[in-house]
């Protein structure tokens, strides 16, 4: 959240803008939306499109080729395929169960990890999560890493990444785009609540780079920037 101080910094360094903000703070307004296209537009080499397009920041979405999927996936599935996704690296089935079901005895969760990851390759298609060592319900979990999913978080630090001179702001600026709110807001988790802080702070900072050329070339724009920056 950007500070009183922060904000007023921001607004002064917009010049001809800051009576526009000053008349338009108390708006209010949804962020754009943004298509696989558009992900990839300030990226040095663009990846193609995906087949499958999942958003974890704000609410955890799927899509399939820009559209959501034709039947909806529950909010527990997308979590899992979430926190699978945000960690791609191998998840043993006790350290899953643990952060998506922390209330449950330990066989009653792992077994939901089951059926979940069950359901999961029902939609994505059957080795797009794979297991490997143990017994079943003690061995491991990890996306296949050749499935088409394309995530907004990993082309986020991506943009960061290349946000380097001329390309910086139009970088930023795209940036900025996929940022729709805070990471996997459906799961409280130690591991997820540490990122979700981190990003949350690097999209102030990225409103705070991006806001006085805004405040020129597109007020309204920054304005709702700001306004978001304020309140996620």
């Amino acid at each position: 959240m950007l500070s009183r101080r922060q904000f007023l910094r921001v607004v002064v360094l917009g010049g001809a803008g800051t009576l526009i903000v000053a008349s338009a703070i108390g708006q209010t307004a949804a962020p754009p939306s943004v298509g696989t296209l558009t992900f990839a537009a300030a990226l040095p080499t663009s990846p193609p499109p995906a087949t499958y397009e999942l958003r974890l920041f704000g609410p955890t979405e799927l899509k399939v080729a820009d559209q959501p999927v034709p039947a909806p996936i529950p909010r527990r599935l997308l979590d899992l395929l979430g926190l699978l996704s945000l960690v791609p690296n191998v998840w043993p089935t006790d350290e899953l169960s643990e952060r998506l079901y922390p209330r449950l005895t330990p066989d009653r969760a792992q077994h939901l990890v089951q059926a979940r990851v069950y359901a999961l390759r029902h939609s994505l298609g059957k080795s797009s999560i794979r297991f490997t060592r143990g017994q079943y319900l003690r061995g491991e979990y990890r996306l296949d890493p050749d499935l088409d999913l394309l995530v907004d978080v990993h082309l986020w630090r991506r943009l960061l990444a290349h946000a380097r001179g001329a390309n910086r702001l139009p970088a930023l600026s795209m940036a900025a785009r996929l940022y729709r709110g805070p990471l996997l807001p459906g799961l409280s988790d130690p591991l997820v609540n540490e990122a979700r802080d981190r990003l949350r702070r690097q999209f102030v900072s990225v409103v705070c780079e991006l806001a006085p050329s805004l405040l020129v070339t597109d007020p309204q724009r920054a304005i709702l920037l700001l306004r978001r920056a304020e309140v996620v």
